[in-house]
């Protein structure tokens, strides 16, 4: 899961086209609507997190059978509605399942790569209320594809799993719910207040993804295989109906004097040339631009965990649920990491030490990056099971490097092209969602063909190579960067 603002502005729209600042007070409405979008966002997470182990566990049995089917004795496959994970832990199992998922995952940020900057310009001209409320549609579309596809397995083949994510054209996808969702809290949190909102929404959707990743690898242990799907249908309804209990936000002047136009190519080409042209400083400043083509390696943390799921059960011989747990000690400590140790970190540097806040989002930064290269090369050579636990322990410690490095990106851009700043960071994430599951699940498929074990930490070295070069790249030198910034503007949380 990441955090991404969408273009909601024109860059060059007057001053007073831009969004107001909330009044440095609480309200009533403000705190209910918060209390709402939270309630929403928590829906979300648990729906996402819970459809996508169901899918991987799904998928893994649908194909093992057609394995057996094929290549084996048919009782096998016939006996039982679902095989030993042993079983599915063959090499030509795991290679089809790991192709299929990374296929699934490239084309879904494909889609948010598309979708960021026509939805930013819809949210501009629409409220967010109608925007939220698509999105969870879209999303419910998707699970109800994924279950019509999986149960009837016979009349579908299991690569029309595949263009699930088609339906985040409703909506937009993840992306823009979670740019929508903090739009919302900026528009109703005092000033003084953002900071500490981010980090409590970025805890509850940690805490989210750790319930949901126990629950639902109880209920998938227990044979329960399509119910985390089928709680996607009433949890997206309930989501829906909170959406619709929000107050009616204020819309922009723009809104007002525009009306409600309709989504063009020339208002699109418009829209990315503004963009193009308020981070045009930022392009040509060459730490600028190495720090822009470091975003996507950052990114490249989150599809690196559905892996780390995978290379659990066939490299070590633990069960799915165990693998869940796994991922579930890992999201607690990035909950500690990220709510906990960073904020105590950033202020103790900077009142103890007195060091500039940028200063202290680049240190972060850079060892972020440093911890998640050390992490992933621990993971790519590990032979005994603790060694690896260690090698997520330090891997999950650099989880912080993506919202460090768009708080010093933030720092080198001008207040009035901070929107057209996270077009351009959105789009770099989803370029990093994108390529990513090409890289490393390709890479599983191929270690696991190999007869020496030892390899099939291949991906690990490889995300471990790429972080490295993510790290020497926020070593570039460029113009002076002036500005303060807090590194809790945004935060990027790993699926």
């Amino acid at each position: 899961m990441s955090h991404q603002y969408v273009r909601l502005e024109g860059s060059d729209a007057p001053v007073d086209d831009e969004p107001t600042e909330p009044d440095q007070s609480w309200t009533r409405d403000s705190t209910y609507t918060l209390s709402l979008m939270l309630l929403v966002s928590t829906l979300y997470v648990f729906s996402d997190i819970s459809r996508y182990l169901a899918c991987l566990k799904l998928l893994s049995q649908i194909i093992c059978q057609e394995h057996y089917l094929k290549h084996d004795d048919p009782s096998v496959a016939s006996a039982s509605s679902s095989l030993s994970e042993d079983m599915c832990a063959v090499p030509a199992v795991q290679q089809r399942l790991a192709h299929i998922s990374g296929n699934m995952l490239s084309l879904g940020a494909a889609l948010n790569f598309i979708f960021t900057i026509p939805y930013g310009l819809m949210l501009d001209r629409l409220s967010e209320r109608l925007v939220i409320a698509l999105n969870v549609t879209g999303f419910v579309c998707s699970s109800a594809w994924l279950v019509v596809v999986f149960w009837f397995s016979s009349l579908f083949p299991v690569e029309a799993a595949v263009v699930a994510p088609i339906f985040s054209a409703i909506g937009g996808g993840y992306s823009v719910f979670d740019s929508v969702t903090m739009v919302i809290v900026v528009r109703h949190v005092p000033k003084k207040h953002r900071s500490l909102c981010f980090g409590f929404f970025l805890a509850a959707a940690l805490l989210t993804q750790a319930v949901s990743l126990s629950l639902t690898g109880s209920l998938l242990e227990g044979g329960y295989l399509f119910t985390p799907i089928l709680l996607n249908f009433p949890l997206g309804i309930l989501a829906v109906l909170l959406v619709v209990m929000m107050p009616s936000g204020a819309q922009s002047m723009r809104s007002m004097t525009a009306g409600r136009a309709l989504i063009t190519w020339p208002l699109l080409r418009q829209e990315i040339k503004s963009t193009v042209t308020a981070t045009g400083g930022l392009v040509s400043d060459p730490r600028g631009l190495g720090l822009l083509l470091v975003v996507p390696l950052a990114k490249m943390a989150d599809p690196l965990t559905e892996v780390i799921l995978l290379y659990v059960q066939k490299r070590f011989g633990n069960s799915f649920a165990y693998a869940s747990r796994v991922l579930t000690f890992q999201t607690m400590e990035g909950l500690v990491l990220l709510a906990g140790v960073i904020p105590l970190l950033n202020m103790l540097l900077q009142k103890r030490y007195h060091m500039p806040s940028t200063k202290v989002d680049q240190l972060i930064t850079r060892s972020s990056f440093a911890l998640l290269s050390v992490g992933a090369l621990v993971m790519g050579i590990s032979q005994t099971w603790a060694l690896y636990m260690i090698g997520i322990m330090v891997f999950t410690l650099g989880w912080s490097a993506g919202p460090a490095l768009k708080s010093v990106l933030t720092d080198m851009v001008s207040p009035h092209n901070i929107a057209a700043l996270y077009t351009l960071i959105a789009l770099c994430d989803s370029v990093g969602t994108m390529v990513g599951p090409l890289i490393f699940n390709r890479s599983y498929a191929l270690a696991t063909g190999w007869a020496d074990e030892s390899f099939m930490g291949l991906p690990f070295l490889l995300a471990s190579g790429l972080f490295l070069l993510g790290g020497l790249g926020t070593l570039v030198r460029g113009r002076q960067v002036s500005g303060a910034g807090e590194w809790m503007r945004m935060s990027t949380v790993s699926r």
